[in-house]
């Protein structure tokens, strides 16, 4: 039942990712879920890219970019410890997905 319960929240997540502001997102759903389900999305983002040659990558490494600083506004503003520890980790995540594009 647990793995069916994570399994539920992810899925739930990943698809409301396209329906809010990423920033919104992150701060919508469960911590671990947010950082699996972005890496999740990432994934799928960076194969499109690929397959939209160089232009693509170099116009999703400015989306990547545009999520950061969403992030660091967001992590500026009164959010709760755990929404803050989350954003913290997403944003580490984000650095380094960014980099690897």
């Amino acid at each position: 039942m647990m793995r069916l319960s994570v399994r539920q929240a992810m899925l739930n997540a990943v698809e409301d990712y396209p329906r809010r502001k990423r920033a919104e997102w992150a701060i919508s759903h469960c911590g671990q879920v947010i950082l699996n389900g972005s890496q999740i999305v990432w994934t799928s983002d960076v194969e499109k890219a690929f397959k939209l040659g160089i232009q693509g990558i170099k116009d999703y490494w400015e989306i990547l970019n545009g999520y950061l600083i969403d992030l660091v506004e967001l992590v500026r503003t009164k959010l709760s410890v755990q929404a803050k520890v989350t954003i913290n980790a997403l944003i580490v995540i984000d650095v380094h997905a960014k980099d690897i594009v």
